[in-house]
């Protein structure tokens, strides 16, 4: 007997492969590939190189996938920096299998859309991780769920057992030849230092279906949650247990470990999973933002991230004009300034812009910037094209100059209006 046999779809979809192969698929799954770039894989086939030749190559991988002889390549391993300074493994595959991966998840992927859970956020369409955080700040905010415990998968992406997997996605999927495909990326190995290496679990982060599948695999997890009445938020394996009680958050906890362990083969790092209460001192970090019981803002690993960042691009030994250097920058600030908008302190971002400004006007003057860098106006930064967190994040100017009054009073007006007024200081309407 299956041991998921009773979440099995009576009536399953059959006859994918025709879809997956057909042309209009085909293309719109190059459209995708070529949008995302990325670099070339094993066969060092690069995006811009493929496509002198589309239509020919679309016309042999059509051919392949119809005479059931697609084969993918082995997928070529490289290692980035994590935030703790390990080496995260991601696997590249070539852009011919990227194009046949992501032309199988445009026709299995509606299927199991229909199925996942609201509590899942991770790599959907129209759900970001901004919608996750809003989730679990409402929580904790308005549903006074306090008591968290944070989650933590030991190796995820590195640890799925493939035959269960497969068995997930049969839940769903009857076709024999959608199946076999989802198998061969699974197996499909890996190179490394012109070695290949066989793979017999895990599904490599960096494939096109990866986070489909990933999805897939912990949808039971989440199923079993849901069933329990298990207040929760999941972005891919981040997940995240909420409720007023910590005797809850612990019985869930175990219900979790003993799901992952017994069904899906999968096993919690212990060091980093916790249960612990939020306050206004301790807070959770989720998804780069640090969420306390009345505040919200960014981690300080993210922080210490953007200003490194801004430290590299602003560095004074490089041969580059300063509005070159502006035009780099910009794009650092708007994206970091998008993602943390919707933090609750806001005059932090007010000293940032401060920093940044003295940090261009360094470069220019080519001192450090105790060394009489205000001769320069800011409105000269600006109009050389400089962006603020200011303006990306709409803070309003009344905000900043109350908080900038606040953080400049003296310490004898301080003790004043606390005698007077209390610790949360002003007058009350």
């Amino acid at each position: 007997m299956i041991w998921n046999v009773r979440y099995s779809d009576r009536f399953k979809c059959h006859s994918l492969i025709d879809k997956v192969w057909s042309m209009d698929n085909l293309v719109l799954a190059w459209k995708h590939v070529r949008a995302n770039k990325g670099s070339a894989g094993m066969d060092n086939i690069s995006v811009g190189e493929f496509e002198k030749d589309i239509d020919k190559h679309l016309h042999t991988i059509q051919r392949q996938l119809r005479q059931n002889r697609y084969a993918p390549e082995p997928v070529k391993r490289i290692y980035i920096l994590k935030n703790s300074g390990k080496k995260r493994q991601l696997g590249v595959p070539t852009v011919k299998d990227r194009i046949v991966q992501q032309a199988l998840r445009q026709v299995i992927e509606p299927i199991f859309e229909e199925t996942f859970l609201e509590e899942n956020y991770g790599y959907r369409p129209r759900k970001s991780t901004i919608d996750a955080i809003n989730r679990v700040r409402t929580y904790i905010w308005d549903e006074n769920c306090s008591r968290v415990v944070d989650m933590d998968i030991k190796g995820f992406f590195d640890n799925v057992d493939h035959e269960i997997l497969l068995d997930l996605v049969n839940e769903k999927i009857s076709d024999g030849r959608v199946l076999k495909l989802i198998r061969l990326f699974l197996e499909s190995g890996v190179m490394e230092d012109g070695k290949y290496l066989d793979v017999s679990k895990g599904t490599p982060q960096g494939g096109v279906i990866s986070p489909l599948l990933s999805n897939i695999y912990l949808h039971h997890l989440d199923r079993r949650l849901h069933d329990r009445g298990i207040t929760f938020v999941r972005y891919a394996d981040d997940i995240v247990i909420l409720s007023e009680k910590t005797r809850d958050v612990r019985r869930a906890l175990n219900l979790a470990r003993m799901i992952l362990e017994e069904d899906l083969k999968l096993k919690l790092n212990e060091e980093k999973t916790s249960v612990f209460r939020i306050t206004t001192k301790r807070g959770l970090e989720y998804l780069g933002y640090h969420i306390f019981l009345k505040k919200i803002q960014p981690t300080f690993s993210s922080l210490q991230r953007f200003k490194d960042k801004v430290r590299y691009l602003t560095r004074r030994k490089q041969g580059k004009s300063a509005v070159t250097v502006i035009k780099r920058l910009n794009p650092v600030i708007r994206g970091w300034g998008n993602y943390y908008k919707h933090t609750t302190i806001k005059k932090k971002y007010w000293d940032l812009d401060f920093w940044i400004q003295r940090r261009i006007r360094s470069y220019i003057k080519k001192r450090w910037w105790w060394t009489d860098v205000k001769r320069i106006p800011t409105k000269q930064l600006f109009k050389m094209g400089l962006l603020t967190l200011e303006s990306v994040m709409e803070i309003p100017r009344s905000l900043l100059w109350r908080d900038f009054a606040k953080s400049k009073r003296s310490d004898v007006s301080r003790m004043r209006e606390i005698r007077m007024y209390g610790s949360e200081g002003g007058r009350r309407a």
